[in-house]
């Protein structure tokens, strides 16, 4: 039973956690409840990967919905991670009346809908983006859950975590605040700063030994000391391999953090043939079926669906960007199921969505980074990568194991991660991108009028809690507003700021600043540009802010590239700087992503642009959401200031850019279920507009119907 003595717990709560098989509680979760987490005060809870702390805000929502003192909030880092909870939810919760909704998509739209909900789930960007449109049933919230926490210090994401609570703090003064995160080092400063009571603990269900490989031999440590030493139950001359093999000879399966898409897909070809061995016949017959469903997700297949394809034949997957959302939806379906034994990935995975496995293998230990070369991965990502490893109700115990190799690498990795300190958490308000961009925001939303207001909502935030009231805050602060008012964001009279037209909408459309001013600036300028056409607006949406990092240019398609600039020279936004400019790397680069745009909505396939550019289907797809994201900005601010023909022309080039096609199709693709590959096919065999279709014979139909079987 669970332990009845915590009489806080209402029956038709008590009875969901019945129905969930939950029959005891863990002490900080008891200590949590009597300290009054059910009782509407804030929390911080920091606590290892599966230890139950989500348990704990998940009952602080239900028990808040069911009292009718309003909706509950849980903010999620990730669409990915939200679906995940949604699903969950839903399964766990729905039963009792409580309606459940997820939002994550649309970024310029109020949602008006999440009025009817009890219970939303949401990532930070798109509440921020609410905020700005005025969603008054946010003022009904009475939970706020924030989960990642610690994601407070990622550079970019972190400030606008940090503002997000500020200004929901600010909004919502007697909303409960739960924050959750995996263990931090300065959690005390957290929950200092959010005025609430503190939970910490590192207790874990399944074990977790840190262990580093060594000549056959693992060394497994416990909390920081050795407990045990094992040797390895497989054979190679390749240790990573020697660990792969350890693990599926016990039975189990294992994830493979590594440095990059290339090295993860690398480790993974490498991996297939010993791995294949411990699958039995039913296991292969299964895994030939979800190679061939993972291969046909695209159109035509690239060389990297084909690799993966062949990889999975095999028990193996890797997982990164590169590939498509749905293709590692089924990766993950698999080795949920256990088809899948190993996948080899990059960091991206130890912060979506829940895909634990009983071994983690943080293969590579550094990371490249352009300005520093080689570096060692931090504390707090060992800590994350590993704490996937052990599954509840599956494993006795989880590994998070290292390799050493060199003279000395044994006590580096010990001293370094086993031992060492998780660093703390700090503010990453003082970036001056997110800056202003916030600040934009805080004057549109009437949250500010004057400098001593801007600085007294900076004063409610982290950053003021750790650093107090610089005097480099404070001089940011003007030149920015400054800045704002220079754009045209904002406006000064009487010593009091308001957002102009263009601030208000610059900021509903979730730009930066920066990138705003440059949309604005083109649109100005636009009617007296010569020679003005698609790639013009294609570099022009490349140079921003949302299609950052552009795509990179390697030495061997450099000249090929370089030769490309002088044939549309002509059409060029940003001319071409000097060779020797420190500006041309970032021009050349930039150009490249347009280029590839381009051959895109010239409808060149995902598996050319991969072969000729070297952009995976993946990374292709987000550049194509983003960049159809900055046409449909430039359409609006285009039509604050009344230029039509830029405003169609925008129109036109974000249905090409979504779709990928020539502007003849544009017609045909308003249909039903007709995308870029059918309304193409139609097109060629006579259907010209989508009049054609309704106006069909019956020889026209016998077409349709050829057509038909042709596209499958």
């Amino acid at each position: 039973m669970i332990k009845s003595k915590i009489n806080e717990i209402p029956v038709p709560i008590f009875q969901v956690l019945k129905d969930r098989g939950i029959k005891e509680l863990r002490s900080f979760q008891i200590e949590a409840i009597e300290n009054g987490i059910l009782e509407g005060k804030n929390f911080v809870i920091s606590a290892p990967t599966a230890s139950g702390k989500t348990l704990l805000a998940e009952l602080a929502c239900l028990k808040n919905v069911l009292d009718g003192k309003g909706k509950a909030l849980y903010l999620v880092p990730l669409k990915a991670l939200a679906q995940e909870f949604y699903e969950n939810f839903k399964d766990w919760y729905g039963k009792t009346g409580v309606k459940i909704a997820i939002s994550t998509g649309d970024l310029d739209s109020p949602d008006y809908y999440l009025s009817g909900y009890d219970w939303i789930i949401a990532t930070t960007e798109k509440v921020d983006s609410l905020l700005r449109h005025g969603a008054n049933w946010i003022r009904n919230i009475s939970t706020v859950v924030v989960d990642e926490l610690h994601l407070l210090g990622e550079p970019g994401r972190g400030a606008t975590l940090e503002v997000l609570i500020t200004k929901l703090s600010r909004i919502l003064p007697d909303a409960q605040i739960i924050c959750l995160s995996a263990t931090i080092s300065n959690a005390d400063e957290l929950a200092s700063w959010m005025k609430s009571n503190l939970v910490q603990s590192d207790f874990r269900p399944i074990p977790l030994y840190e262990g580093i490989y060594e000549n056959g031999q693992i060394h497994l440590y416990e909390k920081g000391a050795e407990k045990k030493v094992e040797k390895s139950r497989g054979e190679d001359s390749r240790p990573d391999l020697c660990i792969i093999k350890d693990t599926l000879s016990r039975k189990k399966q294992i994830l493979v953090f590594l440095s990059s898409r290339r090295i993860a897909e690398s480790m993974a070809l490498r991996a297939a043939k010993p791995v294949s061995e411990f699958l039995n016949t039913e296991e292969k017959r299964s895994l030939l079926k979800l190679a061939r469903e993972v291969t046909g997700v695209l159109e035509k297949p690239t060389e990297q669906c084909c690799r993966l394809g062949q990889c999975i034949e095999r028990g193996v997957a890797f997982h990164h960007a590169g590939a498509v959302r749905k293709q590692l939806t089924l990766v993950e379906q698999g080795f949920r199921k256990g088809l899948i034994k190993m996948i080899a990935c990059t960091p991206t995975l130890a912060f979506g969505v829940n895909l634990p496995s009983h071994t983690c293998l943080i293969r590579d230990l550094k990371r490249f980074n352009e300005e520093e070369g080689w570096t060692w991965i931090s504390v707090m990502e060992f800590k994350q990568y590993g704490g996937r490893a052990g599954r509840p109700d599956y494993d006795d115990e989880g590994r998070a194991l290292a390799i050493a190799t060199k003279d000395g690498e044994y006590e580096e990795i010990v001293n370094r991660f086993i031992k060492g300190s998780i660093e703390k958490i700090y503010s990453q308000l003082f970036d001056e991108a997110s800056l202003r961009t916030h600040l934009l925001s805080l004057v549109s939303d009437l949250f500010i009028r004057n400098f001593e207001q801007a600085m007294d909502f900076f004063g409610k935030t982290f950053f003021f809690s750790q650093f107090g009231r610089t005097e480099a805050l404070e001089e940011k602060i003007k030149e920015l507003l400054k800045l704002l008012e220079d754009w045209e964001f904002i406006q000064e009279k009487n010593k009091t700021y308001s957002a102009t037209p263009l601030g208000k909408r610059v900021n509903e459309l979730y730009l930066d600043p920066l990138d705003g001013w440059r949309l604005v600036t083109f649109l100005r300028e636009s009617p007296s540009v010569p020679n003005k056409n698609e790639f013009t607006y294609l570099q022009l949406i490349c140079n921003t802010g949302e299609l950052s990092p552009p795509l990179r240019v390697s030495i061997k398609e450099r000249d090929e590239i370089e030769r490309k600039v002088s044939q549309f020279e002509e059409y060029l936004w940003e001319k071409e700087p000097p060779y020797w400019s420190n500006l041309y790397e970032r021009f050349i680069r930039t150009f490249k992503t347009a280029l590839v745009f381009y051959e895109w909505i010239n409808e060149k396939t995902e598996n050319t642009l991969h072969a000729q550019y070297k952009v995976p289907p993946g990374e292709l797809y987000t550049k194509v959401l983003s960049g159809g994201w900055v046409l449909y900005a430039g359409e609006e601010i285009g039509k604050l200031l009344k230029l039509k023909d830029d405003i169609e022309n925008l129109r036109c080039l974000r249905i090409r850019m979504h779709y990928g096609i020539k502007e003849e199709l544009l017609d045909l693709v308003r249909l039903k279920e007709i995308g870029r590959v059918r309304a193409r096919l139609l097109y060629n065999i006579g259907f010209k507009r989508a009049r054609d279709l309704r106006n069909a014979d019956i020889k026209d139909i016998a077409k349709i119907r050829f057509f038909r079987e042709k596209c499958g």
